[in-house]
Order: C-alpha cells, then sequence, then structure tokens
C-alpha cells in the first residue's frame, strides 16, 4: 500500500476492494455525488494509478491522458498506453488488496485477541521466572560469601 496514506485510509481502501469493483464502478462513483462514493472512487483510482505507473513507468499516466486529450476514448488509450485493459489492470492492482481482506477477519476476531492475551501472559511468565533465577544466583553468591 501506499506508504503516504494514513492507517485508516489503508482499511478503508482495502474494504473497499472486498466488493470487487471494475472500472465502470469508478464513472458510477465519482458521479453519485456524496463524500463517500467520490472517497472510494479516489482510493480505487489512486490504487489503480500506483500499480499502472509502477508496471509500466511514470510517463504511462501522461501518455493515456494525452491520447484522451486527443480524443481516443480512456479504453482503447489506456490499452495503447499499457497494452492491457483497464479492467484487467485493475483486477491486477486491487487482487494485491483483496489478499489482505482474507487476513484481516482472522487478525482483528476474538480469537486473535485472546491469542495475543496468551502470547503476552506467556512472555510475562518467562520474565518473571528469568528474574526469580537471577535473584536465587545473587542470593546463593551472598550466601556463599558468607559462609
Amino acid at each position: 500500500m501506499d506508504a503516504g496514506w494514513n492507517l485508516s485510509g489503508q482499511l478503508r481502501l482495502l474494504f473497499e476492494m472486498l466488493k470487487k469493483p471494475g472500472t465502470s464502478d469508478l464513472a458510477r462513483l465519482f458521479a453519485s455525488g456524496t463524500e463517500a462514493d467520490a472517497a472510494q472512487a479516489y482510493g480505487l483510482s489512486a490504487a489503480l494509478v500506483a500499480d499502472v505507473q509502477r508496471l509500466h513507468g511514470a510517463a504511462s499516466i501522461g501518455e493515456i491522458a494525452a491520447r484522451v486529450a486527443e480524443g481516443v476514448p480512456f479504453g482503447p488509450a489506456f490499452e495503447l498506453a499499457t497494452g492491457e485493459s483497464p479492467d484487467v489492470a485493475a483486477g491486477r492492482a486491487w487482487s494485491a488488496y483483496r489478499r489482505w481482506a482474507t487476513w484481516l477477519p482472522a487478525l482483528t476476531g476474538g480469537t486473535a485477541l485472546w491469542a495475543g492475551i496468551l502470547v503476552l501472559a506467556t512472555v510475562a511468565y518467562a520474565a518473571r521466572q528469568r528474574r526469580r533465577a537471577r535473584q536465587r544466583r545473587r542470593w546463593d553468591e551472598a550466601d556463599s560469601r558468607l559462609h
């Protein structure tokens, strides 16, 4: 995920991608006029743009925009610049986020919470045992010096 996004934005984007949107959904989301839909559209678009730039170079976005400015519809302009359709590119870009989504319920559920508590309790027990063993050694050393 993009390092410039905060955790809240990254999680929101992750949940949005669970819906498996297509690029046609972006136009609908941008046109809806609601803040939530616009935020979802911008998040999905940012993920797609970042993936396209990573795979095809930063200039590919400008190439797409230039072709659209020349009158070429977006889909064909995208394909000419990247060699793939917008839906294929979006599916690839968003699938990485969806892979993480399968782990999210397991990491945030009750079982994970109790497993974390158990691990912390085990670590605390081990630390206490080490402290007690060190204290016993100090007492034994002090005892041996007295005798």
